[in-house]
């Protein structure tokens, strides 16, 4: 399985992704809240590639989602960021002109106060981005320009204390940007040496409270996961538990009324994945047990809404394509919830997000024969 960083940003995966055949359907939702996950209809400009991979919710009657759409261009291949924007009936496309790039997170402060992160121009000589909504329109406020790298995942408490990580291409060294209102910076930490680094997941829970995680590898050994936590001073590495034969990966950090959760995938082997869930007990992290439906599964972004944490990603048998994974964890543990795909080739979810009402939405892709369009599903916890 891939990190979702690698996921929200290597568009090739994606048209690889369909191997064999799957089965299921999904009901186009009317706009409505309800007990059930419900396809709601969103825009694929791309000819080629469309994917949502992050989204944040303001109100029922407005939410954001972020990704990039793929394109042939005078004979080249190219990739353009692309917003859509939710208004309690239809999403809708927001055009940039900010050139070629993706985009892989997105974090709402307020109506009048939304981010999204991920990189300008194509690849290799890709820069961090950063994209403000001030209630009005969208504007490139980037941090100190890195000579090449991305943003992943980005997270807000106020207006004053945004929080951004990414990666240095190349070299694999991490990124931790903060903005305090007027600027962003780049802060010190002690990022993993290792031949690969993701680190895909920032969580921020105030200003002295940050989180972020991932996981990095050296050589020929397995993925180990690991954590840091800013105190308003200075960050700590905080260890994670290494269960995976070829270790771990985790993709996405939520904070619920009880804790702190990390959530990701164990490597079996060479083929064969599960999910993982781990809550931090107020001194260590602690794996708690979780369902993969099929043969392999990965989870890759997660929220909590009400009194319940939900985790989203995708699962698979040998020789079938992904279907989309949605999880809640309540009184009893965590239950898998039946979730729609759309048609019979693959279907994945990249991330989640709820809002004030304990409404949510995931956002991913499905597959059709040559040709990959935007997914957003939306219902209520209840």
């Amino acid at each position: 399985m891939v990190p979702r960083s690698v996921l929200r940003l290597v568009a090739a995966f994606a048209v690889a992704f369909a191997v064999l055949t799957g089965s299921g359907g999904a009901r186009a939702g009317s706009g409505g809240c309800g007990d059930d996950w419900l396809v709601q209809p969103t825009l694929s400009p791309g000819d080629i590639l469309n994917s949502l991979n992050g989204v944040a919710v303001v109100s029922p009657t407005e939410a954001w989602a972020v990704g990039f759409e793929g394109s042939v261009e005078n004979f080249e291949f190219v990739n353009d960021p692309v917003i859509e924007r939710w208004n309690g009936s239809r999403w809708s496309l927001v055009r940039l002109s900010i050139g070629h790039g993706q985009l892989a997170d997105v974090e709402a402060v307020a109506a009048d106060d939304v981010w999204a992160v991920g990189q300008s121009g194509q690849e290799d000589e890709a820069t961090p981005l950063a994209l403000h909504w001030n209630g009005t329109s969208w504007k490139e406020t980037s941090p100190p320009f890195v000579e090449r790298g991305y943003l992943l995942d980005v997270s807000a408490t106020a207006s004053y204390d945004v929080w951004a990580v990414g990666i240095v291409t190349g070299t694999f060294e991490t990124l931790v940007a903060h903005w305090n209102g007027a600027a962003w910076s780049y802060l010190d930490h002690p990022s993993p040496v290792s031949d690969f680094v993701n680190l895909g997941s920032v969580l921020a829970r105030g200003p002295a409270d940050v989180w972020i995680a991932g996981n990095a590898q050296r050589g020929e050994t397995k993925q180990v996961p690991f954590s840091e936590h800013w105190d308003g001073k200075r960050w700590t590495v905080v260890p994670m538990p290494n269960a995976g034969a070829q270790g771990a990966s985790i993709d996405d950090l939520a904070a619920s009324r009880d804790g702190l959760w990390a959530m990701g995938h164990l490597r079996i082997d060479d083929f064969t994945t599960r999910t993982l869930t781990q809550r931090w007990n107020g001194r260590a992290w602690e794996i708690v047990e979780s369902p993969t439906p099929g043969s392999s599964g990965q989870l890759l972004g997660a929220v909590a809404a009400g009194p319940h944490v939900w985790a989203v990603g995708s699962f698979s048998d040998v020789g079938s394509d992904a279907r989309t994974l949605t999880m809640r964890y309540g009184a009893h543990g965590w239950k898998v919830v039946p979730s729609p795909n759309v048609g019979a080739l693959g279907n994945m979810v990249l991330d989640a997000d709820a809002g004030p009402d304990d409404e949510l939405w995931a956002v991913g892709f499905f597959q059709r024969p040559g040709r990959n369009h935007t997914l957003a599903m939306h219902r209520c916890d209840r």
